[in-house]
């Protein structure tokens, strides 16, 4: 899980969002395969040693479920709350992301999770923001204060959260014939100015109704114009659909700046 500043980590890791770092058996192999005992009883030694320098100072002060289990994607933090990407139900339906027709089985549909962290020892959901479709996931989000800078922003001021929503959609260019479920994708966005109100404000679709084009990776920034961009670092099946600037200073009209493909 990727976290967007050093500040965010340690929040994320305060409350538990993050698990610790896993420290698994390290183990050597030799060139028949075979495991060589001593050596990585060693390199198990040199793990460990790592690990406890790394978390000298680090104390877990509180912890959520979120409500429920599920696999949390990305996590970005703003003021006292943290939004919580969503990445589907379960190691399973990872497994199976755009593999087999059924995407893992999904039933039942996700959302991002609004986390107040007011408590630190107590951290609370306080909403639950749908993704739309079963086999949806969140895959990135993004969220910024975007403050009064005169004319240039006059559409909207407050707190701005942006949702870069993927599709699971086998699609003839990916790794199974067939098209299934062609789904909605692309970015939402949402006034979370009062945290425990999210209000859909706008989305910006990248939907082609036959191949998934999800944002991999979104960010946003308000320039001393108080112009709001968002860039999203979009995938395409079978493709590289390139990174796009996205004009979002008013988030009921977002309008597309410029692209970005690399060859």
């Amino acid at each position: 899980m990727r976290l967007r500043s050093v500040a965010a980590s340690v929040v994320a890791l305060s409350m538990g969002l993050l698990p610790s770092p896993a420290i698994g058996p390290a183990r050597a192999e030799s060139r028949t395969g075979h495991t060589q005992p001593g050596l990585a009883r060693a390199e198990d030694a040199a793990a460990r040693a790592a690990a406890t320098a790394r978390a000298r100072g680090v104390k877990v002060v509180g912890s959520s479920d979120l409500g429920g289990g599920g696999l949390n994607h990305f996590v970005d933090v703003l003021g006292d709350h943290a939004f919580v990407g969503y990445g589907g139900p379960n190691g399973g339906f990872a497994a199976e992301w755009n593999k087999t027709p059924n995407c893992g089985d999904v039933t039942n549909a996700g959302s991002v999770k609004v986390v107040s962290l007011a408590d630190p020892a107590n951290p609370e959901v306080v909403a639950n923001i749908p993704i739309g479709d079963r086999r949806n996931i969140a895959r990135d989000v993004a969220v910024l204060r975007v403050e009064d800078r005169g004319p240039g922003n006059s559409a909207f001021t407050g707190d701005l959260l942006a949702i870069g929503i993927e599709h699971c959609n086998v699609s003839t260019t990916g790794q199974v014939p067939g098209i299934v479920e062609p789904g909605r994708a692309g970015v939402d966005l949402y006034d979370v100015t009062d945290p425990s109100l999210p209000v859909l404000l706008g989305s910006d679709d990248r939907s082609d109704g036959t191949f998934q084009i999800g944002p991999r990776g979104i960010s946003m920034v308000q320039q001393a114009d108080g112009r709001v961009l968002l860039f999203e670092a979009n995938h395409a099946t079978g493709a590289n659909d390139g990174v796009h600037i996205v004009d979002v200073t008013d988030p009921s009209i977002p309008t597309s700046a410029a692209r970005f493909v690399s060859e």
